[in-house]
């Protein structure tokens, strides 16, 4: 089961890596691209998901470790549960190129409210 997890938060961090240089392409900051890219850190109930572009880091996600949800960050610290973005089962439901993730057809989300332009999603 663990084995399962990690491959999936793998490939979430990969999925977020190609989705963010796709947007960077489409937005033509193409000296940014090869510099763009994700990765995680193990934590004991959440992974920290975080993203280095243009020399600087931040962190963007943080995945339950127990059910795989991904939240976003309300901190370098903390997740921030008003702010959910589907599991890494659902991650192929999901746009991650910009900076929260936009729900495709299919996620089984509803929107519960907007923030500073952004929408929260809460599951079905």
């Amino acid at each position: 089961m663990v084995i399962d997890y990690n491959l999936k938060l793998q490939t979430f961090v990969e999925r977020l890596t190609t989705d963010m240089k796709q947007s960077l392409k489409t937005k033509g900051y193409l000296s940014q691209v090869d510099d763009c890219y994700a990765y995680f850190e193990s934590g004991r109930k959440y992974d920290k998901i975080l993203v280095s572009h243009a020399g600087g880091k931040s962190v963007r996600y943080f995945v339950d470790r127990k059910d795989g949800a991904v939240y976003g960050a309300r901190s370098r610290l903390a997740p921030n549960m008003k702010w959910y973005f589907g599991t890494v089962d659902t991650q192929d439901k999901w746009w991650w190129g910009d900076f929260h993730a936009i729900p495709l057809e299919g996620a089984n989300v509803i929107v519960v409210g907007q923030y500073a332009g952004y929408t929260r999603y809460m599951p079905v």
